[in-house]
């Protein structure tokens, strides 16, 4: 008996052994490790997305601040997962402090937020007021002549953007000082002027403010604690499980242990690796995501930018057309009178033509000012590209000096494009002018025209062409030329190697705006010391019947239809009445918009055509169309404005108006203009013949 006591005593004391080592050879909770993992990620998410929406709040693009709100409520619940995974069994996540140093951080980090909260919509708000009462006192003062208010105010939003981009000390001290040097303002905007200058000094108190919040949220220890606290996890369990490995290796003998070793190893180096492939994936799309956002704001901010300065310009430009227009009026109308009572082949005669054809080619170039300010629809039609070359030809030998010499080569036969001539002559223009720029001490421009098939596939140079049958139009210079850095930048709007004040960099981003809309394609090619050459590219067209250049088909003259002449300025209603009779019609002029009305109130019956401008200072063209209409609704109306687009044009329509004048009007196009309204008379109407009197 005793003999087998040893032996069972051995062999229950290795199997207790084995049972001792068994039991202690037991990995730690797997699932308390996931449950610490993943409220250490969701709390670090959580603090990542809220970094996120102060950043987009101080940015202006988080329009409600919502989703700060849930920022701390899913940092607040993070954190409350992490306490309850302390009472579950993980009592060393909070045994050296790290827990309530990271509540604490928290703690810091909401109070950050809410008082950036509180001084950003203070910041967003003043910002909203300062630039409504901005342009509303710059409108208002330029429209009151106070140009030196207007030019401070400029300087002052200018100096405010700056700031804006990088709220600088000295920024400030500069806005400070403007807002104290503002002029005093006429009592009709001195309060724009004091919100002004009130949400101007607030923004420049508040900004700061707001960017140090900003950094001290961003730069909190938040994240800090929780790496410090996975770094306490990973520890724990990593320890737990060295201390199960060492018993299982005595468990299982030290061959065993090796090899188990060698495969634990392997197998937790394919997991780190699998792992960090993961991660360096999610950076690299991150990263990715994060570069296209940026540059599609860049691209809306350039946007924003342009819309801003084509709106000026745009503004300017309307302006000026208005001016010019009211000064080619008179010399358009009185030439066109003056040449119909001289002989055709008298001197005084061929003299005055030449004076028509330039008041036109001004009367052209208003209406090329007026169609880039507002990008308006151009009227295309097939014009022959050799004719309109050569007039652009022309208009640019004489605008160069003697020092430059042009070669041209137009022999194109049949060169027809589907294009607006006026917008294919700006694009010969602005190129020479640029050529001649090139060459301030003299030189050559050469313009070519010849045919040209683009073929499958298409060219790699101009990958947006579609196979066809193309003219190509050339223009080179023998001038200083452009190096690659210059010409991957000659295209974009408003860049320009020319000196301040000398250029606007607008010209070749014009040119490449209207050759593109024509369906074509630009590219240019040059080598500094050398010269440049731009090549156009044009689809060609087939020439239609009827659409030869200078072709005019005779219109019918009137036959004594009394037309109401309706303008604000009286110089142009005795030139409309004048060209009006001319015309062969009874033209009666009135001048404003209220006496008109009044005046065909009185005989509603005694018109048979209203022409009326549309932009009056008592009422507008189409008010008074609106007006005569409801006296009158048979009466045909034509509106005159020079100023048409595709907006006016819907509005005319609505009022029932499909005639528009472009204005300086020309004798031909009103004769036009006056048959076609009185063509559109409905059936069944009867219109009174003129009477001999009374009328």
């Amino acid at each position: 008996m005793g003999a087998y006591l040893k032996p069972l005593s051995v062999v229950v004391a290795l199997l207790a052994l084995l049972t001792a080592v068994w039991w202690q050879s037991r990995g730690p909770d797997a699932a308390l490790e996931t449950r610490l993992h993943e409220a250490l990620f969701a709390f670090e998410v959580s603090d990542t997305a809220l970094n996120r929406d102060v950043l987009l709040a101080r940015a202006g693009l988080l329009r409600r601040y919502d989703s700060l709100a849930q920022g701390r409520h899913d940092l607040r619940r993070a954190l409350r997962a992490l306490r309850a995974t302390d009472a579950g069994g993980a009592e060393f996540v909070a045994s050296d402090g790290a827990l309530e140093h990271l509540e604490t951080a928290l703690a810091e980090k909401t109070a950050l937020v809410d008082y950036f909260k509180s001084d950003n919509a203070l910041l967003r708000n003043s910002l909203m007021y300062f630039n409504t009462a901005g342009q509303a006192l710059r409108g208002a003062a330029l429209a009151a002549s106070e140009t030196g208010l207007a030019a401070e105010v400029g300087v002052l939003s200018h100096a405010m953007l700056r700031y804006m981009e990088a709220p600088q000390a000295h920024v400030g001290q500069e806005i400070k000082a403007i807002l104290d040097r503002l002029p005093p303002a006429p009592a009709s905007f001195r309060a724009d002027l004091n919100l002004l200058v009130i949400h101007g000094r607030l923004i420049v108190d508040f900004l700061p403010r707001a960017d140090g919040l900003l950094r001290q949220i961003v730069d909190a220890p938040t994240a800090a604690g929780v790496r410090a606290l996975r770094d306490r996890v990973n520890g724990h369990f990593d320890r737990a499980e060295a201390r199960a490995g060492i018993f299982r290796l005595l468990l299982y003998g030290i061959a065993v242990l090796l090899l188990g070793y060698l495969i634990h190893l392997f197998a937790r180096l394919q997991l780190n690796a699998r792992n960090l492939r993961r991660a360096n994936a999610d950076l690299q799309r991150e990263m990715l995501e994060r570069r296209q956002v940026e540059a599609a704001l860049r691209e809306s901010e350039q946007r924003l930018r342009h819309s801003q300065k084509m709106e000026a310009v745009g503004t300017l430009a309307g302006g000026i057309a208005h001016e010019f227009n009211n000064f080619l009026a008179p010399i358009l109308g009185y030439t066109e009178l003056v040449l119909a009572g001289l002989p055709r082949d008298s001197r005084p005669r061929q003299q005055l033509e030449k004076v028509l054809a330039a008041a036109k080619r001004a009367r052209a170039v208003v209406g090329k000012i007026l169609t880039f300010s507002r990008r308006g629809e151009s009227a295309r039609k097939p014009v022959e590209l050799q004719r309109v070359a050569s007039e652009a030809v022309q208009l640019l030998r004489a605008s160069l000096p003697a020092t430059i010499a042009i070669d041209e080569s137009l022999r194109v036969e049949s060169g027809w494009v589907e294009a607006d001539a006026d917008q294919l002559q700006q694009v010969i223009i602005n190129l020479g002018a640029n050529a001649a720029h090139a060459m301030p001490d003299g030189g050559t421009i050469t313009v070519r025209l010849e045919p040209a098939t683009v073929e499958l596939p298409a060219d790699a140079d101009l990958p947006r062409l579609k196979p066809g049958r193309y003219l190509r139009l050339s223009l080179s210079d023998t001038g200083c030329g452009m190096d690659q850095a210059t010409q991957a930048r000659i295209f974009e709007p408003f860049f320009t190697t020319k000196e301040t004040g000398k250029g606007t960099g607008l010209g070749l981003a014009i040119v490449h705006g209207i050759v593109s809309d024509h369906g074509g394609a630009i590219e240019a090619a040059s080598t500094p010391g050398q010269g440049s050459t731009f090549t156009v590219l044009l689809p060609r067209a087939e020439a239609g019947a009827g659409v030869e250049l200078g072709e005019e088909p005779a219109v019918a003259l009137g036959r004594g239809e009394t037309v109401l002449f309706v303008d604000d300025e009286p110089a142009l209603v005795e030139l409309g009445e004048a060209m009006l009779a001319a015309l062969g019609f009874k033209g009666i002029g009135v001048a404003g918009g209220q006496r008109a009305l009044a005046a065909f109130r009185a005989a509603p019956r005694r018109f048979d055509l209203v022409i009326t401008d549309q932009v009056m200072a008592d009422m507008s063209g189409l008010e008074l169309a609106a007006a005569i209409r409801r006296l009158r609704p048979d009466i045909p109306i034509a509106l005159a404005s020079g100023r048409s687009d595709a907006r006016l044009t819907e509005q005319a329509r609505q009022h029932g108006i499909q005639e528009i004048l472009k204005k300086p009007l020309l004798s031909r196009e009103l004769n036009e203009c006056a048959a076609r309204a009185l063509a559109r008379t409905p059936a069944g109407v009867s219109r009174k013949p003129p009477e001999s009197g009374g009328r």
